[in-house]
Formats: C-alpha cells, sequence, structure tokens
C-alpha cells in the first residue's frame, strides 16, 4: 500500500488512525460523545473515498525519468514561469503589506510574547464583524497569494532557479513570521507543515527512491521540532490567558471537561502534557461537532451552506443576516446544544447542510475519485495546475475531521477555484503516453 500510486491513500489512513488515537487518549473530553456514532460514520466515508481513491488512481504512471522530464518541460513552459513568477511577485507585495499594517497597528516581533500577540489580536473581535474596506479586500487578495505559493512550492520547488527557490522560501518565511512570531497564529504554519509533506511524498513519488534510516530520522527530528514549536506557542497563549491544568475546567466550555488525574499527565508532565493535549484537541474539537449534528435533522441551506464565507456573502447580498447560516448544522449545534461554529466542526457536518450525511459519503466516493486521478496526473507532470490542486486539496483532507479549512475563508475559496479554474483551461502536455 506504500507504493508510489497508494502512497497518499496509505498516509491518510495512517493520520485517520493517530485522529482516533488522539480522542481516546487525550484528557480533555466532550460531554456525552457519542464516539461509537461518529467512528462508525467517519469510517464509513474513509472506505468510499478509498474505494473512489483505488479507481481514481488506475492507469499508467511514468517511469522516473519520464516523471522528472514532464516535470521538467512543464516548469520551463512559458505558462507556468509567468503563473509562478506572479504568484512571486504578488506575494512579495503582501509580505510588504502584511508587515507594514503589522507594525502600524503597534504589533511585536518576539519569541517571547507569541501568547501575549495572539491574545491582543483577538482581543474584542466578533465573529463576522469585519469591516469591508480597501485594506480588508487586499488582505484577501494577499492570503489568497500565500496560499497559492505554498501549493505551487510543494510541486515545483526541486524544478525552480536558484533566484525563484530564494525567493519563494523568503515570501514563506516571512509570512511564517509575521502569522507566527507577530500574531501567535498556527494556521499558517499548519499549511506550511502540511505542503512541505506533500513535497516530500511528490519527490518520492516521482524518483521511485527508497528511504534510507538516515533520512528516516531527518524526518522524525524534523517532526519532533515542528511540534515543539505548535507546543511552545500554545503553552505561551494558554499562559498569556492565565489557563493551566490547574484550573481548566473552571473556564473551560461547558460541554467539555479535564480528566485532571489522568495517566496523560504522569507521563508528560503537567505544563507539556497540557499543551500536548490542547494540540490534540485541534484534531478532535470537530469530531465532536460532527457527532453533535449527526443527531439534527436535515435543513437545505441552497447549496452554498457549506461554507461560512459563502453563507456571509449570500446574506449581505440579500441584506438578511442569518437566513441561510441559521440552517446550517454548526449554527445549528451552537442553538440546540451550546457547541458553536467557533468551537470547530467537521467538514463533513458544514457539506451535509447542502447535501445530508448521506450525500457526503457519496460525494466522499467521488471526492476519492477526483483525488486519485489527480495523484497520478501530477506524478506524471502532465498538467500545470495538477500539482498544486492536489496539495490544496490534500490539506482540505487534512484539517476534514477538523474543520472546513479550504472553504471557511474566502481566500481559500479563490484559490481553489483558481486552481480549478486553470484545469479547465491549460491542456495537458503530450510528452509521453499515458
Amino acid at each position: 500500500m506504500f507504493s508510489s500510486r497508494y502512497l497518499p491513500l496509505s498516509l491518510y489512513w495512517v493520520f485517520m488512525l493517530f485522529t482516533f488515537f488522539s480522542l481516546y487518549v487525550n484528557p480533555a473530553r466532550y460531554v456525552e460523545m457519542d464516539i461509537g456514532g461518529v467512528t462508525l460514520y467517519v469510517l464509513v466515508l474513509t472506505v468510499m473515498f478509498t474505494m473512489g481513491y483505488i479507481l481514481g488512481s488506475r492507469g499508467r504512471i511514468c517511469t522516473s525519468w519520464e516523471c522528472e522530464q514532464n516535470l521538467f518541460f512543464l516548469t520551463n513552459q512559458r505558462k507556468t514561469k509567468f503563473i509562478i513568477n506572479s504568484l512571486l511577485f504578488v506575494s512579495l507585495c503582501g509580505v510588504i503589506f502584511d508587515v507594514l499594517t503589522f507594525l502600524n497597528s503597534g504589533g511585536v516581533f518576539s519569541l517571547s510574547s507569541l501568547g501575549g500577540n495572539y491574545i491582543d489580536l483577538y482581543s474584542g473581535y466578533i465573529r463576522g464583524a469585519s469591516i469591508i474596506n480597501a485594506s480588508y479586500l487586499a488582505k484577501i487578495f494577499f492570503n489568497t497569494t500565500s496560499g497559492l505559493c505554498l501549493f505551487f512550492a510543494s510541486f515545483y520547488f526541486s524544478r525552480l532557479t536558484k533566484f525563484q527557490k530564494h525567493a519563494f522560501i523568503f515570501v514563506i518565511g516571512a509570512y511564517l513570521i509575521i502569522s507566527v512570531i507577530g500574531s501567535g497564529k498556527q494556521k499558517y504554519l499548519g499549511d506550511v507543515v502540511v505542503a512541505s509533506l506533500a513535497y516530500f511524498v511528490f519527490l518520492k513519488a516521482r524518483r521511485k527512491s527508497k528511504t534510507s534510516l538516515v533520512k528516516l530520522f531527518l524526518f522524525a527530528g524534523l517532526g519532533a521540532f515542528v511540534i515543539y514549536l505548535f507546543l511552545e506557542i500554545l503553552r505561551q497563549r494558554y499562559a498569556a490567558a492565565g489557563i493551566s491544568v490547574d484550573n481548566i475546567n473552571e473556564v473551560i466550555h461547558p460541554l467539555m471537561y479535564w480528566e485532571t488525574e489522568s495517566l496523560f499527565f504522569d507521563i508528560f508532565g503537567q505544563e507539556m502534557g497540557f499543551s500536548l493535549a490542547i494540540f490534540l484537541g485541534y484534531f478532535t474539537n470537530g469530531l465532536y461537532g460532527l457527532s453533535l449534528c449527526l443527531n439534527l435533522p436535515f435543513e437545505w441551506t441552497y447549496f452554498v451552506g457549506n461554507s461560512y464565507s459563502l453563507t456571509r456573502i449570500v446574506e449581505i447580498v440579500l441584506d438578511d443576516q442569518g437566513f441561510i447560516s441559521e440552517l446550517t448544522y454548526p449554527v445549528r449545534a451552537a442553538n440546540v446544544y451550546g457547541w458553536d461554529a467557533s468551537k470547530w466542526h467537521s467538514l463533513y457536518a458544514w457539506m451535509a447542510s447542502d447535501f445530508t450525511f448521506f450525500g457526503v459519503v457519496v460525494i466522499a466516493g467521488f471526492f476519492g475519485f477526483i483525488y486519485g486521478k489527480l495523484w497520478v496526473i501530477s506524478i506524471n507532470a502532465t498538467r500545470l495546475a495538477a500539482g498544486p490542486l492536489f496539495a490544496m486539496l490534500t490539506l482540505g483532507l487534512v484539517f476534514s475531521l477538523a474543520n472546513n479549512q479550504l472553504m471557511h475563508s474566502l481566500s481559500g475559496i479563490l484559490g481553489l477555484i483558481f486552481l480549478i479554474f486553470l484545469m479547465f483551461v491549460i491542456k495537458p502536455i503530450k510528452r509521453v503516453s499515458i
């Protein structure tokens, strides 16, 4: 199953097992969660996705030499160069814009103030109350291009010029500093981790090389360092808010409770164990939202309820606040149980608002087919946007149990539309017979 053809599917199953392992061992618990029901539903979804992937990934996969030749030819096409250089130029402008905005707001770049920066950022924040002006629209535009930079880098990086490689590293590194150090947020760091993983998976599949023991140790060390970064961000964030194991049950959401005497804290200690439990909660909070939504009846949301941003746009155009959002599963779960959308809901709960939970199972099979097809096209390097689109869908898939990562923000929707548009309008290259 770890062959080139099924590598993404194998990694996805490993990730799913990790997520449910986290659900069972985490000392952070959920009130009256139907763990059996949600486990069964996700298992059915995953099996359908797997069946679709196996069907979609059929077909010839090029030899290592053919893959590298195709990628070389694809990278050096005029259209590819234009898109990559344009993304880099716009993203560099975005870095300047974000740095100036951050400094103008009185922000400070300091490794010791990650938690304080995050608390300050969301002080007085009201969801959906943003003022739509030139600065707001510019931020959406630059967020879109910075995300696209990640996905193009994950696929094309090994074949870029030295200048382009340095430009990509600078853009991604600058956004990491602004997002993580300047704001104490983890989202972009998570995006970079997924994009980096996609890069190495692409590389391994194209070159069909065996992974040496040394490389495995290097990856393990890098993975441990990344997890440490996440834990340190969380430690500072909750320390700044004055929250620890000692008082977590006093401030936690009423539908959650912590087993503070758990063996988990005996193994990892209170400080590290607390940060680690919060970290694992990012993978499981959406599952609790899903379990609550599975108990609610279906109410149609006109094919826009799958995305918070789409819902907001339609409601603004119709000048009818809550017309659609109040019908979505996450909002109704908030009204019925008290678990609101800000506590995270799985992608599948959002999609079920438009297609029912049964319909989502069918869509999972169709998505698996598209995902498998894209994977083969990406390895063979015959379409300009296939690799970046595969990387973007991988990001959505990784976060699918936690939240609607791709379709939540307008920048994510715009990036997805852009890549799908390129898939339709740019013809595949015909360097090899596939």
